[in-house]
């Protein structure tokens, strides 16, 4: 098929679109084109009509279909409206939904997967993927539609009363107290639980004194410190999956972790200091958005408003948690089945599950056509299931329905994450290889930030976004680490380049080139 084919058998161009940018691979990312249908219509009673998945060269664009999203949005706020439980009710379902798919994430860690015959190894992912897929679909497909158009309809909305209050001058301010998480993040939550590690070392005379020397030092004397390789050794099983993403899966162990809080030991932090600053910010978050909306008493339907967002914070941080873990447990079968069939992971990696399963079960594989989605392929799933395409025509395709990439004037807008002031040289990240050249000071530029990126998060003046609203996880993290963010530009990463001078005020939600690289 070529690309007007392409386009004209779903209607694309008919539709707008709302994008995600990311580091993936086509096999990782099947349960998300797969989960807004079935298992969200099963576990939410509503679905998506269509979405698809541009990948090229490990880099996929994920389009969400605009009038879906306005349709799951608007009703999701009226049946909130209706039942002053409803939300409560989808939370605990989620959460049962939650606790299934942990279940058979701990059948498959005793389980011997190279040991298991063909039909029980592709049984035992089938099942994995299930419960994978059904937590999933109300975890993004009901929480995306709301949190992805926040410029929409929650800042209009917002702006609005505050201004009724006589107090637009504040509004960033206000919005994003209002509309804040109170719930510390798995980021935050990992953190604390090595700083706890730290405190414990710091306690300890002969502990300090071992790692003050640095880790070259140290990891030669771990063996001494039993407590320590012990909290660390919990510390790697309970936090293992934080660098992952929709393309890279590593399994971080104790001597990472040990790394980490040696470098965290020269820095100077003191453990219990620091672990104290983390509770306390989240504290003052709370009861500043007490104070704010006792004083300012929103309306019932602003209540509502503050209340979704919250859940949804909430779950999106589990969610992306989640989603780390999967990977993790993908990337297991994945290499399974690259050992036994003797085909690179990196090909296998282009597969879907059904098709993994037939390769697994056969042993024929379509070489060509995976090393062909391996640089471009596009995938469109509807309610009538999916289709994959490969080859340059896919490329045209995207570039016919989205415009090739081009250079706007040197001022982005959106919506103010995390207040502050910051000049610093632009950094684009769209890849985690990108992150390797991440200096302290850089304007962090991506499309949206992940998990994985928290380590240059740190390093960042500020980050800018061309995706996300006030409970992104850009905002969610620039907040815990007190850095100016503006999220939802659209386009950041295509006006500005690495190395341009960037000066931004995120209070008013706008970064612009003040100069070039290297001027």
């Amino acid at each position: 098929m070529n690309a007007e084919e392409i386009i004209k058998k779903y209607a694309l161009d008919k539709s707008t679109w709302t994008n995600k940018g990311f580091h993936g691979v086509l096999h990782y990312m099947y349960p998300v084109t797969y989960m807004p249908f079935k298992p969200m219509k099963e576990a939410y009673g509503d679905w998506h009509s269509i979405l698809m998945v541009f990948f090229k060269d490990d880099y996929g664009n994920w389009y969400w279909n605009d009038n879906d999203m306005i349709r799951l949005r608007k009703d999701l706020i009226i049946k909130v409206e209706k039942d002053d439980q409803f939300l409560d009710k989808v939370l605990k379902k989620w959460q049962t939904l939650v606790k299934k798919y942990q279940q058979k994430t701990a059948q498959i860690d005793k389980t011997n997967l190279s040991a298991l015959s063909a039909e029980k190894f592709n049984a035992l992912y089938q099942e994995f993927f299930d419960t994978y897929v059904m937590q999933y679909g109300i975890a993004i497909g009901v929480q995306d539609p709301f949190s992805m158009h926040a410029q929409n309809f929650l800042e209009p909305a917002f702006k609005k009363f505050i201004e009724g209050k006589s107090r637009a001058n504040q509004f960033n301010e206000l919005y994003a107290a209002l509309l804040a998480p109170v719930l510390p993040s798995f980021v935050n939550e990992e953190k604390k639980s090595l700083l706890n590690i730290l405190v414990k070392a710091q306690a300890n005379k002969d502990y300090l004194a071992i790692i003050s020397q640095g880790y070259d030092y140290a990891s030669r004397r771990l063996d001494e410190m039993s407590e320590i390789e012990e909290m660390l050794e919990t510390h790697a099983s309970e936090f293992y999956w934080v660098q992952n993403n929709y393309a890279k899966v590593k399994s971080l162990d104790k001597i990472y972790f040990f790394n980490e809080l040696c470098v965290l030991q020269k820095a100077g932090v003191n453990g219990v200091a620091a672990k104290r600053e983390i509770e306390q910010q989240l504290e003052n978050t709370k009861k500043v958005k007490a104070k704010l909306i006792k004083e300012l008493k929103p309306p019932k339907d602003l209540l509502n408003l503050i209340k979704i967002s919250e859940v949804f914070a909430y779950i999106q941080d589990e969610r992306k948690k989640n989603v780390l873990i999967a990977n993790h447990y993908q990337r297991k079968f994945i290499e399974e089945a690259s050992r036994r069939t003797a085909i690179s992971s990196s090909l296998l990696e282009y597969t879907i599950l059904p098709e993994l399963k037939e390769i697994i079960k056969t042993g024929n594989a379509n070489i060509k056509s995976l090393t062909a989605r391996r640089k471009n392929c596009l995938i469109v799933h509807t309610r009538k299931g999916h289709d994959i395409f490969e080859g340059d025509e896919t490329q045209m395709a995207h570039n016919k329905l989205f415009g090739q990439v081009a250079k706007a004037d040197s001022t982005v807008t959106g919506s103010c994450a995390s207040q502050g002031k910051a000049t610093g040289r632009a950094k684009i990240i769209l890849k985690t290889h990108d992150m390797v050249n991440m200096q302290e000071g850089d304007v962090l530029i991506t499309s949206m930030t992940r998990p994985e990126m928290v380590p240059v998060m740190k390093k960042a003046a500020a980050i800018i976004t061309d995706e996300g609203g006030v409970t992104s996880h850009a905002a969610i993290i620039s907040r815990e680490l007190s850095i100016p963010c503006i999220v939802g530009t659209r386009n950041a990463t295509k006006v500005f380049k690495d190395g341009d001078l960037i000066e931004l005020d995120a209070s008013k939600g706008i970064a612009r080139k003040i100069g070039e690289k290297g001027g």
